[in-house]
């Protein structure tokens, strides 16, 4: 449901880019699934320019460490954005 949700708000793009969605998106780049941290950074991704702030783009950063190569290719996809 978690990683469906992020997936939604992909689809909706920058008219979903609240704090708050942002926010959510954020601690959800550490969740225990990675298809829930994957449908984040998608989310993040597609949200656009306005989530580039220090903290988001050093979350995603960190996940370049992640054990899931599909969640790392997903990091770097939203931070070439």
């Amino acid at each position: 449901v978690r990683g469906s949700a992020c997936f939604a708000l992909g689809q909706i793009g920058e008219k979903a880019a609240t704090n708050d969605v942002i926010s959510k998106l954020v601690s959800l780049l550490e969740d225990q699934s990675e298809s829930v941290r994957g449908s984040a950074c998608f989310a993040l991704e597609k949200i656009g320019e306005k989530f580039a702030t220090n903290d988001v783009i050093s979350k995603l950063v960190s996940l370049h460490q992640d054990q899931s190569a599909s969640v790392i290719w997903s990091a770097r996809s939203a931070l070439g954005k």
